[in-house]
């Protein structure tokens, strides 16, 4: 593309073609090329780009002075002009000839809110550099816009919403302290709403890939209502994203699972990742096959987390306010958590447990209407073990989700260790003594028991759910407590166990692990449905 004109450049750099091409109404082509250089747009709009070039030249003057965000510089378009009845930004937008008119909602609280959303709106168009850290810089705008104490009096008219705040002082306005089923919790103030609302309205849009002002609109007013459903404690959901290191889908829209889909990561998602996890890395197979993924991910689980809310009454002095525990009908994250290991889990089943196939999981976001944007984190796939990424077939994506509804239905917190210790041990675990100890630990969980011999106990459940003939249980059992006795020396200090005798443990105790694993969530349902690892083995043991 031909370089932009010096003005141009300042232009670009300073608005970004998004927004030029907004209160220009003009399309992101024709900027570019007047930007260039060649030609003109309209009359009107060229009196635009005037003032938008002025303003832009007053902000680089002062740029290495302030040091503040562009976001907060350009928080002038936001401001709200009485004559106008609007905001700077949509001033220019019309006088370029264009609309900034918005469909109203017939719910009262939905309405105002609306109102701010379109005289927010050039704000919601300035670039950011990457999407993960990305703030809107709305507050200072919004204070001073009337619509935002026409939503404030139309909400505390509402049934529901007004539930949210229990106290008015006279410095901070309605308040209360609100704990979350995500996980978040703490000081809400009724000003600061529109706000969040329209920060998470944004952030629906960036992730659905359709952030116009119609959407956006939708998006509120659906926050709206789930608001009001979770203040009603009826059931809600609000989104959730995981992405994984470690498989690339060939041919495979998407995989449907109990709890939600795996897919591929979008191009328009692939910004939510941080900085850090930039990078590639390729794996040539045994057929000669290469694969190449993103440390940031490919795949995204793409599921739900029960919505509950409970409101307190504010208390800024002290830390009674807070939960000493969280309440257990706010701990609906963990559910979250406990999907994310069936399906990691399941990957493992999928695989051979030779070469196994691995999920590490990367960036993850869950949406809550009541922070400050999507709650965000992210873990590096390259602290752990190195990853070979394989490519997921149609056919393996069928076995991948065969696997998570076996794991998903059958699955008992009375073996989360086991299941948490097998996924550590193959996917998290640098050093082979720790993946070891947790193989161990993953049997100890699913057939240990107080009383009796824990080696000869657990290889012997082990021989029995695996082995078909006498000869062959016999194999396993050596296996297995030749095994278990190499975890006792490391465990107990007797020895300094090798490193190659460790790498020989592991990959037989895996082997067995996952066999086992295999058996006893398609053949032997029956066990896992046991209270404990005691009954477990006992009713392998005792041919039950």
């Amino acid at each position: 593309m031909p370089e932009l004109t010096q003005e141009g450049a300042l232009l670009a750099d300073t608005f970004g073609m998004q927004l030029l091409a907004y209160l220009c109404v003009a399309d992101q082509e024709a900027i570019t090329r007047r930007l260039q250089g060649h030609g003109t747009l309209g009359q009107a709009q060229e009196e635009v780009l005037t003032e938008l070039l002025a303003l832009a030249t007053r902000l680089a003057a002062t740029a290495a002075a302030d040091n503040v965000p562009v976001a907060m510089r350009l928080e002038v378009l936001g401001r709200f002009d009485q004559a106008a009845g609007t905001s700077i930004g949509n001033m220019l937008r019309l006088h370029a000839g264009g609309e900034i008119d918005l469909a109203m909602p017939d719910d009262p609280v939905a309405r105002p809110l609306t109102l701010l959303l379109r005289d927010m709106f050039p704000l919601m168009l300035i670039p950011a550099e990457r999407s993960f850290f990305r703030e809107l810089h709305l507050s200072g705008a919004l204070w001073s816009n009337p619509h935002r104490k026409a939503f404030e009096q139309a909400l505390l008219a509402d049934e529901d919403l007004s539930r949210l705040f229990v106290e008015e002082s006279e410095g901070g306005g309605w308040h209360s302290m609100v704990f979350r089923s995500t996980g978040s919790g703490g000081g809400l103030q009724l000003w600061t709403l529109p706000d969040l609302l329209l920060t998470n309205a944004w952030w629906h849009g960036q992730l659905s890939g359709d952030p116009g002002r119609d959407a956006l609109a939708e998006t509120l007013c659906s926050l709206l209502e789930l608001l009001r459903c979770a203040i009603r404690g009826e059931p809600c959901q609000v989104k959730a994203l995981w992405a994984f290191h470690g498989i690339v889908l060939d041919g495979v829209d998407e995989i449907e699972l109990p709890f939600g889909i795996l897919r591929p990561v979008r191009d328009h998602e692939r910004d939510l990742a941080p900085p850090s996890l930039e990078g590639h890395v390729s794996h040539t197979a045994a057929d000669g096959e290469s694969v190449t993924a993103s440390y940031a991910g490919d795949v995204v689980l793409e599921t739900t987390v029960e919505y509950r809310l409970q409101i307190k009454p504010p208390n800024f002095d002290s830390l009674s306010a807070w939960p000493t525990d969280w309440p257990a009908d706010l701990r609906r994250y963990e559910q979250l958590t406990a999907n994310l290991d069936s399906v990691r889990l399941a990957s493992l089943l999928a695989g051979d447990p030779d070469t196994i196939l691995t999920l590490a999981p990367t960036w993850r976001m869950v949406f809550d209407p009541l922070s400050w944007g999507p709650l965000q984190s992210w873990s590096d796939p390259r602290s752990g073990p190195s990853i070979a990424p394989r490519r997921l077939t149609a056919t393996a994506a069928g076995e991948l989700a065969s696997w998570t509804e076996a794991v998903h239905t059958h699955r008992r917190s009375s073996f989360d260790v086991a299941i948490r210790r097998v996924i550590s041990a193959s996917v998290s675990r640098v050093d082979q003594i720790d993946a070891l100890v947790d193989l161990v630990i993953a049997w100890e969980n699913l057939f240990g028991s107080r009383q009796g011999e824990p080696t000869l106990r657990i290889s012997a459940a082990l021989a029995w759910l695996l082995g078909g003939t006498p000869q062959e249980r016999e194999e396993i059992r050596a296996q297995a407590s030749r095994v278990y006795t190499l975890r006792s020396d490391v465990v107990h200090g007797n020895r300094a166990v090798p490193h190659h005798e460790a790498v020989g443990g592991v990959q037989v105790a895996r082997r067995l692990t996952l066999l086992g694993l295999r058996a006893l969530f398609r053949e032997r349902t029956d066990v896992l449905g046991l209270r404990n690892g005691d009954d477990r083995s006992r009713r392998l043991l005792m041919g039950g």
